[in-house]
Parts: C-alpha cells; structure tokens; sequence
C-alpha cells in the first residue's frame, strides 16, 4: 500500500510537449473527412493552444454533424497519427527527470485519449516510469477536479501527498487550485540547469512575468512622449519671430577734444530690429535706432569719455534679433 506516496503532476500538451501542428493536421484532415472546411490559422494568430484549435472545429461542425461524432472520428485519426511534427519541451522534461530521480512518482494528467497519451509518452519519455490519467470517451477530464479525485483514489494516490501541478493553461490553474495543490505555470519557467545564472535572465524573467504592466507602461510613455513633442513643436512655431530679450552696455571710454575744426567724431548706430539691412541707418524711432555722436554745440573742450558716460552710459533694453553695433566717423562741414 503506497497511499502517502509523494507524487508530482504534468500537463502534456503545451507543456512535456508542443501537439500543436500535429492536432491542426489531424483536425483538418477529421474535418475533411466530414467534408467539411479546413482550419487556416495565420502565424499572427498561433497561440500555440491546442484548445483554440478545437473551439474552432466546435464552430465549423456546429449544426452539421453533432461534435460528439467529430470528436471520435479525430481520436482515430490522431491515434494513428501522434507522433510526426512533435517536440518536447526540454526544460519540462529535465524538471520532470529531476523529480522521477528523487523518489516522485510521476503522473501525467491529459485531456487526450488515454491510448494516444500512452503511444506518445511510450515514444518520447520511454526512460521514465509514468502513471498517464487521460480521458475514456470523449469528454474532456480537467473540468472535473471530484474525478480526477477519484481516480487518484484508484491507484492509491492522495491529493495531499502532490508536491505540484505544472502546467500551461487556465484550465490547469483552476484544477491545482481546486485541489489544493501548488501550481507552476510552465510558460514562466526555465530549468535551472539549461540557463546561465545571470542578471540578464532574472531580468528577463521579470519582464515576461509582469508583461502587460510593462506593455501599459510603454504605450503611456509614448503618448506622453508623443504629447511632449507636439507641444515643444507648437511652442517653437509660437516663439518663431519673437526676439529674445538682452541688455547691451557699451562702455566707450576716448580721450579726444571737440570743437568746430574737429575732425575726430563718433557715431555710435545700433540696430535692435530693423526689417532691411539697408533700413538700418534710418533714425525714426520705428526702426529703434539709436545715435551717439559729439555734437557742433560744444565748442569747448570736454572729454570723450565723460560725454558718453553721462548721456549713454545705458544704452539699450529690448528684444532683439538682430543687433549690429559699429562706429563711423563722421566729417562735418567746415
């Protein structure tokens, strides 16, 4: 009697292996039996879910032929063809290996037909001594957690002495939790021993784990990035022809005399928006000119430096965007 026997539970399809290709060939190939249209699944819609395989077929048989009848049919055809387009999942496989080597029983619980299930597990994991639950009729199992119970009883196995459930679909989920058994998803995990202990795939794994927060994470950004640029656009267009605000001081410091016979005069022009370079020496106030020059009203002799520092010593505030700033002498009549 090995009731308290310690045991470990794997899905197969999507988990020890990958039936997907195979299951769409025999479903087309029931379908045509029927007469019935093919399953064409784009590569974008590949879900790799045997199920949605058979939602599609439910869909097509629907008010044709009963799926009852469709179901049996597939079963003999996939019987026969179980084997081709197959692929183990290794990383399923090793952890499966590492539990049979430490004493666990294994169990492989399917929704397949127990006699394929057996042709399949015979072929590709004839190394290890599994115990296969699958269904008898064409009535799936997994949606009846109280059977599988029972079947357990059967073969002298307790639900409270299963160490995990690894698995890869809802309907897996669901059966761990209504047995109280702790559940790994297949899908989020790597065997330890096949990966590198690395920063980078902890990683990794954090990001496929929490994907769709990431995802959320992402598309917000770029709409906010989005936003920011259009309106760093928007502001720019406003900003355009606006000049820029600056304060010009010009210090002018000239020792020099000036007087009617004077030749040595200085004319100071700067230019804060003229629209036309040649506009530039015209004096009104609407081109914001402004002169400095020594003047034929001093006919004594007075310093360059103190003139200037007295009437010019600020010269300009203004928004700009174009500032030229020369000096020209100037000759006065004589």
């Amino acid at each position: 009697m090995s009731y308290n026997r310690k045991f470990v539970i794997f899905d197969l399809d999507g988990t020890l292996i990958d039936s997907y290709e195979c299951v769409l060939r025999c479903v087309n190939k029931t379908l045509n039996f029927f007469e019935l249209p093919s399953i064409i699944i784009p590569a974008s819609d590949n879900t790799k879910n045997v199920e949605d395989i058979f939602d599609r077929a439910k869909e097509i048989t629907q008010n044709v032929i009963p799926y009852s009848e469709f179901k049996s049919k597939f079963d003999c055809v996939h019987l026969e063809d179980c084997i081709n387009d197959m692929e183990i999942n290794i990383d399923a496989e090793n952890l499966m290996c590492q539990y049979f080597n430490n004493g666990y029983t294994i169990l492989i619980l399917t929704n397949k037909l127990k006699c394929i299930a057996d042709k399949i597990c015979n072929h590709f994991f004839s190394n290890i001594d599994a115990i296969v639950i699958g269904r008898e009729d064409v009535h799936q199992i997994k949606s009846n957690w109280q059977s599988i119970v029972e079947k357990l009883s059967n073969i002298d196995i307790c639900p409270g002495a299963c160490e995990l459930y690894v698995g890869d679909s809802d309907d897996d989920e669901y059966l761990a939790k209504s047995m109280a058994i702790k559940y790994l998803d297949i899908r989020s995990f790597q065997f330890e021993n096949s990966r590198p202990k690395t920063l980078y795939n902890r990683i990794i794994r954090f990001v496929a784990t929490y994907g769709k927060i990431f995802n959320l994470v992402g598309k917000l950004t770029l709409i906010f990035g989005l936003i920011s640029l259009l309106y760093t656009c928007f502001i720019t267009y406003v900003a355009w022809n606006k000049i820029p605000s600056h304060t010009f001081n010009a210090f002018l410091s000239s020792e020099g005399y000036s007087s009617k016979n004077s030749y040595c005069n200085l004319r100071l022009q700067i230019d804060a928006g003229s629209a036309i370079e040649s506009e530039t020496y015209k004096s009104d106030n609407s081109y914001n000119l402004i002169q400095v020059y020594n003047s034929d009203e001093y006919d004594e002799n007075i310093p360059l430096s103190k003139f200037f520092f007295g009437k010019c010593s600020y010269l300009l505030t203004s928004h700009t965007n174009r500032c030229l700033l020369y000096t020209k002498p100037i000759q006065r009549d004589s």
